[in-house]
């Protein structure tokens, strides 16, 4: 997985590294300053995942958020601005993804990073889903939630029978039964579930 962080600050540029090796072990981290450079990046790279800072010198948000959308980039726009119903307003006009202030916490940073993929991440005070979708995501038993949680983590079924000590018929069987029982079509569509429901999992 290839990763672009799109910050000023190296602090940020450190802790955002530390955190993004935590939630993918595998990523190939690539990192940008100015927006020439975040241009740059987007063209000469195949990036699955973007962290911007709203404040970088030279920015042009709508111009990357614009690229990011061509490309299908999910976006996190990771901000030291507090949070305000207008900069969320103006950040889901861009198609920006996510949404996240650098004051939040290390879980919900990492739960966003893991999630993004999936589903919008906004710290909305209303939640992403109805009460239908949480009946369903309860029906779920804990080994049917692990194997979503391999899926959030880009885990290939085969991987996730090998981690769960399972054989991968087990897992199709179970992702059968996810599906089933979420109304949904795809271990995609599963895990966006999930990921409303419970914020991350």
């Amino acid at each position: 997985m290839n990763i672009l962080i799109a910050d000023g600050h190296a602090i940020a540029h450190a802790g955002l590294r530390a955190e993004i090796g935590i939630c993918y072990t595998d990523a190939q981290i690539h990192a940008a300053s100015d927006l020439d450079s975040v241009l740059a990046a987007l063209r000469e790279n195949f990036i699955d995942l973007m962290v911007a800072d709203s404040t970088v010198g030279g920015w042009n948000l709508a111009l990357i958020a614009r690229t990011c959308n061509a490309q299908a980039i999910p976006l996190l726009l990771y901000t030291a601005a507090d949070y305000t119903p207008r900069l969320h307003a103006a950040a889901r006009q861009l198609g920006v993804q996510g949404y996240l202030t650098k004051g939040a916490s290390l879980s919900r940073l990492r739960r966003a990073l893991r999630g993004l993929r999936y589903a919008p991440q906004y710290p909305d005070t209303t939640p992403l889903f109805d009460g239908e979708e949480a009946r369903r995501v309860g029906t779920l038993s804990l080994a049917e939630l692990g194997v979503v949680r391999g899926v959030v983590d880009g885990l290939t079924f085969g991987e996730i029978a090998l981690q769960r000590d399972r054989s991968t018929h087990t897992i199709q069987s179970q992702m059968k039964s996810i599906r089933r029982k979420l109304g949904v079509s795809s271990a995609k569509d599963a895990a966006a579930m999930v990921i409303r429901v419970q914020g991350g999992i």
